[in-house]
């Protein structure tokens, strides 16, 4: 039984945390509450009475009801956690400076599992040992080091951490000098108090605001290395919205001072995202410029994110992009992982840049890699080979054992990735060819399940380009008739996206040629009338230029840039005799006359290494040969190699003689 002496402690603290409880719902404005102990119950309370209300200093008012509350019950009851519970609490002197801070730090620290009373006691000690000395320096460099060493970054229950640290006497008393010692700080102690204060907010709002004060107002004496780091603080804060275009402009007219390749590539990050800031236009060209000269110098990871930052931006410079491939293949390693392999090449394809050596090593690495993953691939490793194969095909590049490993996941593309990368794997694979026989079933499965998913109705486009990357074939005969060439989707697309009509025009001939009687839908194909283009490129101009050499005296012995109906374009087009002559268009011999495409096959119409035509080119001279047309590719390749108007003139009459001759 207990006597009302013992009884009546217990009853104030219960009515006391009944007044607490009710705060929540009292209109008055909340204020921290300092504990006498472990600090970590509550720290929010609508009312406080006179003689239990708190100072700057910690404890104040009526000391003799406070210790009543010290009771054992009472801790057991409200601080399950605490790891002193068997103790007379009451025994402890509140008034010394071990009245909370030491309990405390200790009860954080087992709660994170990051250290026990040894650790605690030590990182006390030197709290104690910086409030005692009131030295500004080593006040800012224990309370630093103390926060970091108690508090877990970036942990949901960090901010109440924060809260029952500060609410300790000594902590207080640290918090309070930096504060008003902020004008007697160096930058660079500046910049630490801020990246601290990003990492546990332990300011204020306002506080923090007179803090950037401080720090802006010597700025210009950061290095470049802390003004990335102010820069990125800066993100993370409202209380001063003006920051970052300052630190902007001040890296901008500092741009001479960068050498480190983090530097480079962090500066290159912030000025590329914020290029508006910036009053001088060629400072892009000079961070490039920059990345040059330190070329050899970056690490692997940096020059992967230089090529990162140059894809994304759409910055072909090519001195800087073939610097990087240089370096990137004298310090190839075998440590390369798979996922740097794919962002390369994603950056490689992106920037449409080719080189064949580069493209065997990484090849030749993503091989071995899959021999050492064996059957161990994750979902992570699917995403990086889809985003491989995807390159591969923008780059019209596919080595045998690249290929090889492409085959042998395929199968399992539809349970690691998305729809959008499945559907992008599915056109990726058939660009390159790489589908044979024993895939319809696989194919096919994907297709339906893509199906199944409505990609046609969420994406268009996808679903569109899927249909033209199978091209017409067992693996999408049937999603061509019964999902493409129906008039709600044909709509859709001739309204919202008319530059695909040609492809819709293209799958409508192929279903024609399969089934003579097909009805398709209602295309509108006015806009794909035979027309001239005003394209320059070297090559075909060379071509066109060599083909008009045939019959000087014609008017109209050649037509070049010709688009036919279906959607294809023709660079050059010449009409010729049994005997390969070219004669004119008006020649009454029409009936020995045959129409001669001549379509110049550019590198990115071919893969390599082994230079076969990819499957839009084998497409588009089907339809030509089934219009009535003689083809004639020209590869750019063989065209390289021949020197001369007179050889060229040869080469391009034989080829034109070849195709009658068929």
């Amino acid at each position: 039984m207990f006597s009302l002496r013992q009884l009546f402690p217990m009853h104030q603290a219960a009515r006391s945390m009944r007044r607490s409880v009710l705060g929540f719902h009292h209109p008055q404005k909340w204020r921290q509450l300092f504990l006498q102990q472990q600090a970590g119950i509550r720290f929010i309370s609508s009312e406080v009475s006179s003689d239990t209300e708190l100072n700057k200093n910690g404890l104040s008012g009526n000391t003799e009801t406070l210790s009543k509350m010290n009771n054992e019950d009472l801790v057991r009851k409200e601080m399950a956690t605490a790891s002193e519970t068997e103790k007379d609490l009451s025994e402890m002197n509140l008034s010394t400076q071990t009245s909370n801070t030491f309990p405390c730090i200790s009860r954080i620290l087992e709660s994170n599992n990051a250290g026990g009373k040894t650790e605690a006691q030590e990182i006390y000690n030197a709290v104690l040992k910086a409030s005692n000395t009131g030295e500004k320096h080593e006040i800012l460099k224990v309370f630093i080091n103390t926060m970091e060493s108690v508090i877990l970054k970036h942990d949901m229950k960090s901010s109440k951490d924060v809260q029952a640290l500060l609410c300790c006497k000594e902590m207080k008393q640290l918090l309070s000098n930096i504060l008003e010692s902020l004008s007697l700080y160096s930058e660079h102690e500046l910049v630490n108090i801020l990246t601290c204060q990003m990492d546990f907010r332990f300011l204020s709002r306002k506080q923090e605001g007179v803090l950037w004060g401080n720090l802006l107002s010597q700025i210009n004496r950061l290095s470049i290395s802390s003004l990335i780091r102010v820069y990125d603080a800066s993100s993370k804060s409202i209380a001063c919205p003006g920051a970052r275009e300052i630190i902007v402009r001040n890296i901008c007219r500092r741009w001479m001072e960068i050498e480190k390749g983090n530097e480079i590539v962090s500066v290159m990050n912030i000025i590329f995202k914020k290029s508006e800031w910036t009053s001088d236009t060629s400072m892009l060209d000079r961070l490039e410029e920059k990345a040059l000269q330190k070329a050899e110098t970056l690490r692997a990871d940096e020059i992967r994110q230089v090529l990162v930052i140059l894809a994304k931006e759409r910055r072909r410079n090519l001195p800087l992009i073939k610097a990087l491939v240089y370096c990137i293949k004298k310090n190839m390693t075998d440590s390369i992982p798979l996922s740097s392999v794919a962002s390369i090449l994603t950056s490689l394809s992106r920037l449409n840049f080719q080189d064949p050596a580069l493209l065997g090593l990484l090849s030749d690495h993503v091989s071995k890699m899959a021999e050492e993953l064996g059957d161990n691939w994750t979902s992570k490793d699917f995403k990086n080979l889809s985003a491989i194969l995807v390159s591969c095909a923008h780059l019209r590049w596919l080595k045998p054992s690249v290929e090889k490993v492409l085959l042998s996941h395929f199968h399992d593309f539809q349970n690691h990735l998305n729809q959008a990368q499945l559907c992008h794997a599915i056109c990726s694979m058939s660009k390159l060819q790489s589908f044979t026989s024993s895939d319809k079933d696989a194919v096919m499965k994907m297709v339906e399940l893509l199906s199944t998913a409505n990609v046609r109705e969420a994406s268009p486009v996808l679903w569109m380009n899927l249909a033209l990357a199978l091209g017409w074939s067992d693996f999408s005969s049937e999603v061509v008739l019964t999902s493409v060439l129906q008039q709600d989707f044909v709509n859709i697309i001739q309204d919202k996206f008319p530059a695909m009509t040609p492809g819709l025009r293209q799958l409508e001939y192929e279903a024609t040629l399969a089934f003579p009687n097909f009805q398709g839908p209602k295309l509108n194909i006015r806009s794909f009338r035979p027309e001239k283009t005003s394209k320059n490129e070297p090559m075909v101009e060379d071509v066109i230029e060599i083909t008009r050499v045939l019959d000087r005296e014609m008017e109209d012995g050649v037509q070049t840039r010709v688009r036919t109906p279906q959607g294809y374009e023709i660079d050059a087009l010449v009409l010729a005799d049994n005997t390969g002559k070219v004669i004119p268009f008006s020649s009454t011999k029409g009936s020995n006359a045959h129409k001669v495409a001549i379509k110049v096959l550019r590198y990115q119409n071919v893969i390599q290494p082994g230079m076969k035509p990819t499957g839009d080119i084998n497409m588009c001279i089907r339809h030509l040969k089934s219009l009535g047309y003689k083809v004639v590719l020209i590869p750019y390749y063989s065209w390289k190699k021949v020197a001369g108007s007179s050889s060229k003139l040869m080469f391009l009459t034989k080829a034109i003689s070849d195709s009658i001759r068929q």
